[in-house]
């Protein structure tokens, strides 16, 4: 199950950049205010962005990079044509993908992710990072990306405390996970 990764580097410039991207990743999803989340999924995507482009992964980079985009705009606007523009932005960068059907994953997490960063918030945005979490953990396990499967464990993990916490807010009830 884990043959190709006796062939990774640990070490190597672009694991680095993926655990930078980790560690972003921890900052983001610790935010209970949806701008600093946004804000933060900004510096995470490009920091990600970067990490797939040098392990040769430019459908994930792609993603990443039409991610990074995305959460800078919703920090602006919420509007449905960015919404539009940012969902025609991944489908067509997925047309340039067709080589493996899991390069189509981070496509698909990050039209997934534009709905919600976009139109939704609170415990709604969270629950759909989650899913997203999921594809992007599937992608990194074939791309060989330690950090990143890391990330998506961090991120899934930490937006279901948030997430939980959000709603403990609402309920004035203490959150136990």
């Amino acid at each position: 199950m884990f043959e190709h990764f006796k062939t990774i580097d640990f070490f190597a410039p672009a694991q680095w950049v993926g655990y930078a991207a980790m560690l972003c990743t921890c900052i983001a999803f610790c935010q209970s205010k949806d701008k600093n989340l946004r804000g933060w999924m900004a510096t995470q995507n490009t920091v990600y962005a970067l990490h797939f482009y040098l392990l040769g992964n430019l459908p994930a980079m792609t993603g990443c990079s039409i991610n990074a985009t995305r959460n800078v705009l919703a920090l602006y606007t919420q509007s449905w044509w960015a919404v539009g523009a940012m969902i025609g932005a991944s489908l067509a960068a997925s047309f340039l993908f067709t080589g493996q059907s899991w390069f189509l994953l981070p496509l698909i997490a990050s039209a997934l992710a534009t709905f919600a960063v976009f139109r939704l918030s609170g415990v709604l945005l969270r629950a759909v990072l989650i899913i997203c979490s999921i594809l992007w953990f599937i992608n990194n396990y074939w791309a060989g990306s330690i950090g990143g499967i890391i990330i998506e464990i961090i991120a899934a993990v930490l937006n279901t405390y948030t997430l939980c916490r959000l709603l403990a807010a609402k309920t004035a009830k203490p959150c136990h996970i």
